[in-house]
């Protein structure tokens, strides 16, 4: 193999090292988006569940409503 053929094959290798970083860099930054909706929609869960333990709701008898607080 020549000096040509040499250089064209790392940089074809660099390209696909390259290709597969960013791809994986992408793949990342997706999951991350997921991750955030995903944390964003049980803190909100959190929220809704901690107003009603905190509401002492008519339907929950007194003691019911004491051991949830």
């Amino acid at each position: 193999m020549g000096e040509l053929e040499s250089a064209a094959l790392v940089t074809e290798l660099a390209m696909d090292t390259k290709s597969q970083f960013y791809a994986l860099e992408v793949m990342c930054r997706e999951r991350a988006a997921v991750a955030r909706k995903d944390m964003e929609y049980w803190l909100n869960e959190a929220e809704e569940w901690e107003q009603l333990r905190k509401a002492n709701h008519p339907s929950l008898g007194a003691e019911q409503a004491s051991r949830s607080s």
